[in-house]
């Protein structure tokens, strides 16, 4: 088929403009069923991810630094390790921010 549109014969164009119907169908149902979605609403997911990540990260210092105070450097380490564990869980279960800091000991 000549790269040209104006050389195209009348059935090369009907075809040309049927498949470029099917496969704007099938766009839209692929759209319709949720298999694809508008990029807009991928950025504004992740920008609430980063930002539950970021507040979460953010509070570790007020949240443990008086009960650190006269632990020994294992004991931070773990009470910190969990403090970043439990905010990085929220990305996977958004849930997690639910109950996040509840008991308001260090990890154990």
């Amino acid at each position: 088929m000549p790269d040209d549109p104006r050389a195209w014969s009348l059935a090369q164009a009907e075809r040309v403009k049927e498949v470029y119907l099917a496969l704007q169908r099938q766009l839209k149902y692929e759209i319709e069923s949720g298999r694809y979605v508008a990029i807009d609403e991928i950025v504004q997911q992740v920008e609430r991810e980063y930002a539950t990540v970021r507040e979460r990260l953010l509070v570790i210092p007020g949240k443990l630094a008086a009960m650190l105070v006269g632990l020994d450097r294992e004991a931070i380490e773990a009470a910190l390790q969990g403090e970043i564990v439990e905010a990085l869980g929220e990305l996977h279960d958004p849930a997690l921010g639910d109950r996040a800091g509840d008991s308001g000991a260090p990890p154990s």
